[in-house]
């Protein structure tokens, strides 16, 4: 047995608790007893959690959801949501957010993720919370619409992300991007338009993805 296993087992124990009756202890990793366990000792309807495929991370949520007397019920149970989905819904739940403006399983966990930072900045999120945008998309003009620029200007499928993302930081340096609004241009020929304009973050490829996904 896991050393670590043992010592939420025991915890159990000292409160009168034996998992090991309730659960086949083999099909849980330590992480899941512990939100398991956390549940038992806080008197709450571990049922909603504690089957062993759903991540730690999830049980976590779950719980945590339930300690504040919060219905999830309807989001775990349902046979169209993602495991992934139903974190990002919990966390608005949690946060006290209006979760229908993004409960909707035609968003990707990602595009939830970006529509609930939206709720929290307390920006209008009717401006991208709509699926024909990705959430990298999304991450572009939400993060327009905090700094207070005129988004107007790139809120358009048309435009790649990094397309959007170049367009904002000309923006930012209060430049004129008439020339940057053609869906057409090439990776290119945005470049040599924003080297022209002395803009130095000039994003041409997928890297800057990588550090704005922020979904766990």
């Amino acid at each position: 047995m896991n050393n670590n296993k043992d010592r939420y087992i025991n915890m159990a124990k000292q409160n009168n608790i034996d998992i090991e009756l309730l659960y086949d202890i083999e099909k849980y990793n330590e992480y899941q007893l512990d939100e398991i366990v956390k549940g038992l000792l806080e008197n709450i309807d571990v049922s909603l959690y504690d089957d062993y495929r759903i991540y730690y991370k999830t049980m976590r949520y779950i719980r945590r959801a339930l300690e504040a007397n919060i219905d999830v019920k309807k989001y775990v149970e349902s046979n169209e949501l993602h495991e992934m989905q139903v974190r990002e819904i919990i966390k608005g739940l949690l946060k006290g957010l209006d979760v229908s403006l993004y409960d909707d399983p035609k968003f990707s966990p990602e595009q939830m993720h970006e529509i609930r930072l939206g709720i929290l900045s307390k920006i209008d999120i009717s401006k991208y919370r709509d699926p024909k945008f990705d959430q990298y998309q999304m991450g572009v003009i939400r993060k327009g619409l905090e700094k207070g620029y005129d988004i107007t200007e790139y809120v358009d499928e048309r435009y790649a992300f990094y397309k959007m993302y170049n367009i904002l930081e000309a923006l930012k340096r209060n430049m004129d991007v008439t020339k940057l609004l053609d869906p057409s241009l090439s990776d290119g020929q945005m470049m040599d338009i924003m080297e022209s304009m002395s803009v130095s973050d000039i994003v041409i490829d997928v890297s800057w993805k990588e550090n704005n996904n922020g979904v766990s």
